[in-house]
């Protein structure tokens, strides 16, 4: 029984992570940008190693092809802005 509760709370804590991706040591030239995972007006910026989470003003969603927010995209799966 003390087996399945631990399983069960390390996979409760497995799912809870975010998926955040892995950033360049050093700022290149240009900056990195990642899409968000789930929501299509968010997106995560790259500086110093870290991924910072950001989200586009409203009603903008995030175009990964531009690397900038707009009005004219197209989600896909992801969630867009209600």
């Amino acid at each position: 029984m003390k087996a399945v509760l631990v399983a069960v709370s390390l996979l409760a804590i497995f799912i809870s992570v975010k998926a955040v991706p892995s950033c360049p040591e050093k700022d290149p030239a240009v900056p990195v940008y990642y899409p968000h995972d789930v929501y299509c007006y968010k997106f995560y910026e790259c500086s110093d190693g870290h991924a910072y989470e950001l989200e586009c003003a409203p009603p903008l969603n995030w175009d990964q092809a531009k690397t900038t927010c707009d009005d004219q995209v197209d989600c896909g799966k992801l969630k867009p802005r209600a």
